[in-house]
């Protein structure tokens, strides 16, 4: 039986794997700047207890070496990822080896039916009004989705993303948290959730930690 585990948030900081580079996305231009080498920023993150990466290279089916990247760092922190590959692929490549979670979206069926939801982690792309961003799921309200996916999945990962020419520094992190939680506690749902975002700068890890209630 399940638990209510909303009780408790947490702010999980993300790192960006593309050509085996951790990178940021400038929220003017969209597109992905480089932001140096990837086991350092993971030191840096391990400030946090977990870490969220994403291999951007595996989602698009590219060859790089950002599985071993991963695999590496899950060794010596605590961190759940979202890569590309089959059901196989990523039991035998991640799941096996030291990832805690595999991180889906609302499309990757093959996964999120055949892998334990105790091993998985759906993530959400919301704004700061708190509408769905994931293409697959446009139009349905995020109340909708979560009664849709809660026999499915017991851990919600929300990135909250950069609406157009808004700063990441002008976006009320604490706000948006605030009303997500208060969404799943009103709603019931019986779900762990957590709060996922993409820093331009490290010391954004800092201040957003104490956040963790």
């Amino acid at each position: 039986e399940r638990k209510n585990v909303c009780k408790k948030m947490q702010i999980i900081p993300t790192l960006l794997l593309k050509n085996n580079r951790a990178v940021v996305k400038n929220p003017q231009t969209g597109l992905d700047e480089d932001y140096g080498d990837p086991y350092e920023l993971a030191e840096q993150l391990s400030i946090n207890t977990d870490m969220l990466i994403i291999d951007l290279n595996g989602i698009e089916h590219k060859a790089t070496n950002n599985k071993e990247i991963i695999q590496k760092i899950a060794m010596k922190y605590n961190c759940y990822a979202r890569t590309g590959g089959d059901f196989k692929e990523v039991v035998e490549s991640y799941l096996n080896q030291n990832v805690r979670r595999i991180v889906v979206v609302p499309q990757d069926t093959d996964l999120i039916n055949n892998v334990h939801y105790n091993r998985l982690i759906m993530r959400i792309r919301v704004n700061s009004k708190l509408q769905l961003l994931n293409s697959d799921v446009h139009g349905e309200s995020i109340l909708e989705f979560l009664n849709r996916m809660k026999n499915k999945v017991n851990f919600i990962i929300a990135n909250i993303e950069q609406e157009n020419n808004v700063n990441v520094d002008d976006i009320n992190i604490e706000d948006v948290s605030s009303k997500l939680k208060e969404l799943f506690i009103i709603n019931k749902i019986e779900m762990r959730l957590a709060i996922s975002f993409s820093f331009i700068n490290v010391h954004h890890i800092h201040s957003l930690i104490k956040m963790n209630i």
